[in-house]
């Protein structure tokens, strides 16, 4: 299943058919579907759909050089006409409108006022090798996130498997997806996915290059480091984001045991 996922998010401008996806992941197109919708609460194509909306959400803020149409064509949208109508139907305003800062309506103002407790150095472009996880996932982008990370920890102590580092996958855009809807993946690096027990994923996350920002601050100062990465940092640099999960990597998880501040690195993949 997670074979599936990333071969979504590597190839949203590209075709994808359910058969190939349930190939991928050894099952039949039937109960492969079942399965996805049962992790994800989504269909395929709703997933996919969803997903290209997002990504083109944000390019057209990035991007302001660059016509609709192509911007459109970039993300898998073969019609201009089904584009805008998706569009309009998930966001709530054009395309156009959009881009003439509408957006912003769809964040809280809250999230463009920057925390006086967020602490961030300044963003660098960074390269990373992959990096082998274990993992679980969680829908909803609030304190419920605790669950997971609990859950993990209390997997690898039964298990004794020894783990790294704390890294926070983002599926989602929680400043563009509502966050009750927002997929979230809690996850341990591990020296080799090898002999791994039962009752947990495991996954490689892709290496490459990525625009890296590390941030100190309180519960709900993750989001404003994403407003200030995406819509106020990116769009005056020459980078272009790439559709695959942006990851945290944690120096103080403040979601896992009794720590209530939070220390990580935020890492946005790059198309170099």
């Amino acid at each position: 299943m997670n074979d599936a996922l990333h071969q979504i998010h590597r190839s949203l401008a590209a075709p994808l058919s359910v058969a190939e996806l349930a190939k991928r992941s050894s099952y039949s197109s039937f109960h492969f579907q079942r399965l996805f919708k049962a992790q994800t609460g989504l269909s395929i194509n709703q997933y996919i759909r969803q997903t290209r909306l997002e990504w083109v959400a944000n390019l057209l803020v990035f991007h302001p050089n660059q016509t609709i149409a192509e911007l459109a064509d970039l993300c898998g949208f073969q019609s201009i006409a089904s584009f805008s109508h998706s569009f309009r139907a998930y966001f709530g305003v054009t395309p156009k409108q959009w881009r003439k800062n509408q957006y912003q309506t769809h964040v809280s103002q809250a999230d463009f006022q920057l925390s006086p407790t967020l602490r961030m150095s300044e963003p660098e472009v960074i390269q990373l090798a992959a990096q082998p996880v274990i993992y679980l996932r969680h829908q909803g982008y609030d304190q419920s996130i605790r669950q997971a990370w609990q859950q993990l920890a209390f997997w690898q102590a039964s298990n004794k498997v020894k783990t790294g580092q704390m890294l926070s996958l983002y599926h989602s855009n929680p400043l563009l997806t509502p966050r009750t809807e927002c997929r979230y993946v809690a996850a341990l690096t591990v020296a080799s996915l090898e002999k791994i027990p039962a009752g947990v994923g495991r996954m490689e996350i892709p290496g490459g290059w990525f625009l890296s920002c590390r941030a100190q601050g309180q519960y709900g100062d993750v989001l404003n480091l994403w407003q200030y990465l995406y819509y106020q940092y990116m769009p005056t640099q020459a980078l272009r984001t790439l559709p695959i999960p942006a990851h945290g990597l944690f120096f103080q998880n403040h979601l896992s045991g009794t720590q209530t501040t939070f220390d990580l690195a935020l890492r946005l993949p790059l198309q170099i």
